[in-house]
C-alpha cells in the first residue's frame, strides 16, 4: 500500500527509510547517517559511507518505511540525481511490475514530502512557514538531490518569516533605524530639490521635456507618500528596497519632435542622474552592519 500518492499515474515508487527522532536538536549537533539511494546509488561518495559508519552508534533505532508514488518525468526534469538513477542504467531505472523502485535513507519524512510536493508542482500542499529545524532538514534534501530550482520560490518566503527583528538587541535596531533615517532624509531632500528646480523652470531648456520630467517625478513622489502626507508616513510605509524599485522605474522622457528629431535630455541634472545618485545612496545604506561594532570590549580588571 502506498502511503503518499503524488501522481496517481506515477511510474516510480520511492521508499524512504527513516528513524524516529529522540533528540529534536538542530541538525549539525550530531553527524547524521548520510542519505542514500539504495545499493546501486550513483552518488557513492557520501561522507558516512566513505568512513564506514554503521548504525550501532544510534543504539539501533527501529527503522520506519514510507512509500511515495511519483512521476519519473518530474523527477528527471527537476533533479540530476534522480535523472542519473532512472536513466543511467542503474537498478532503479529498471521496471518491476510496471514500476521503478527507488530507495532513500537518512532524510526527514516531512522534509522529503515537502520537497517531492514542490517537484510535482503541488504548491497547495507546501506550508507557508517552517521552523528553523525543518528548514535545515529541507535544505539537506534539496542539496543532495540538487532540486534548487524547484524549491527556489519557497526558501525566501520561509526565511522571511524566520527573521524576527524584535529579537535583536535595541542597540542594533536603533543603528538600523538611524541608517534608514539618514537614507530617507537624503532621498527626500534630493527629490524635493529637483522638483523645485523643475517648478522654477531651471531644468531642461526644452519646456516639454521639463514638464514631462516634473510630471513623472511628482507621480513617483506621490506614490511614495512624499506629497500629500508627511515624510514620516513614507519612512514607516516603505522599506529602502521598495523605494529603490520605485526610483529605478523613473527615467528621462524621450520623444520625437515635430521635426522628427528624437529629444534626449542632456542637462547636467535630470531624472537619470538623480536616479543614479539616489540608488547609490540607498545601496550604501543597505549594507549590513558589522557585528564587531556592537561587541563589548574585553575587560582586563
Amino acid at each position: 500500500m502506498i502511503d503518499y500518492i503524488l501522481d496517481p499515474s506515477g511510474d516510480v515508487i520511492l521508499t524512504l527509510e527513516w528513524y524516529l527522532e529522540k533528540d529534536k536538536s538542530l541538525p549539525g549537533s550530531e553527524k547524521p547517517t548520510s542519505p542514500t539511494h539504495g545499493p546501486n546509488d550513483p552518488r557513492t561518495d557520501t561522507p558516512d559511507r566513505a568512513k564506514g559508519k554503521d548504525r550501532s552508534e544510534n543504539k539501533n533505532p527501529e527503522p520506519q518505511f514510507t512509500t511515495f508514488q511519483l512521476s519519473s518525468s518530474h523527477l528527471i526534469l527537476a533533479s540530476p540525481v534522480f535523472k542519473a538513477a532512472l536513466t543511467g542504467g542503474w537498478e532503479e531505472g529498471r521496471m518491476n511490475n510496471g514500476k521503478r523502485h527507488i530507495r532513500a535513507e537518512g532524510f526527514d519524512l516531512e522534509a522529503m514530502k515537502i520537497v517531492l510536493d514542490a517537484v510535482h508542482c503541488r504548491n497547495r500542499q507546501i506550508p507557508k512557514t517552517v521552523t528553523l529545524e525543518m528548514l535545515a532538514k529541507i535544505a539537506t534534501v534539496v542539496d543532495y538531490y540538487a532540486v534548487h530550482e524547484a524549491m527556489g520560490l519557497f526558501g525566501p518566503i520561509w526565511v522571511e518569516h524566520l527573521l524576527k527583528v524584535e529579537n535583536l538587541p535595541s542597540t542594533i535596531i536603533g543603528c538600523m533605524n538611524r541608517q534608514r533615517r539618514e537614507a530617507f532624509d537624503t532621498i527626500l531632500h534630493d527629490l524635493e530639490t529637483y522638483r523645485s528646480v523643475l517648478l522654477d523652470n531651471k531644468g531642461c531648456p526644452n519646456e516639454v521635456c521639463s514638464t514631462l520630467q516634473l510630471g513623472t517625478l511628482t507621480r513617483t513622489m506621490y506614490e511614495l507618500k512624499i506629497i500629500g502626507s508627511s515624510s514620516e508616513e513614507c519612512f514607516h510605509s516603505f522599506s529602502l528596497q521598495e523605494v529603490e524599485y520605485k526610483i529605478q522605474a523613473i527615467s528621462c522622457p524621450s520623444w520625437k519632435s515635430d521635426s522628427n528629431r528624437r529629444h534626449c535630455c542632456k542637462t547636467e541634472t535630470n531624472l537619470n542622474t538623480l536616479k543614479e545618485a539616489i540608488v547609490a545612496c540607498i545601496r550604501g545604506k543597505m549594507k549590513g552592519l558589522q557585528l564587531a561594532d556592537f561587541a563589548s570590549p574585553p575587560s582586563f580588571a
